[in-house]
């Protein structure tokens, strides 16, 4: 297991242990760990492995990369999304009604 303390931006993503514990998800993800275990109550966040009846926490790595990919946003030059207002051009957005 790699060292945990040096930053993750130094370490490669394979070198990190297959099962991570909320610390290391926290870091990765540049959270706290209180917000890390509040997303996991309220079901957001990557999923998790509940092991040991329960109480110790495990996350799987390629299941957090795998989240995170899934969470990235593009730009909206990059965007294929022709129902976003931004996406409209002027005289496409209808002017609101005057009542």
């Amino acid at each position: 297991m790699p060292d945990l303390d040096i930053p993750f931006d130094i370490v490669a993503v394979e070198n990190l242990p297959p099962y991570l514990r909320t610390p290391e998800v926290a870091k990765l993800m540049r959270k706290s760990e209180n917000a890390v275990v509040q997303d996991r109550y309220l079901h957001r966040g990557p999923p998790f492995i509940r092991v040991g009846g329960g109480r110790r926490i495990l996350y799987d790595r390629d299941q957090v990369l795998a989240y995170l990919r899934q969470h990235t946003v593009q730009p909206d030059d990059q965007r294929n999304d022709d129902s976003h207002p931004a996406s409209a051009s002027a005289t496409e957005i209808e002017p609101p009604l005057r009542t």
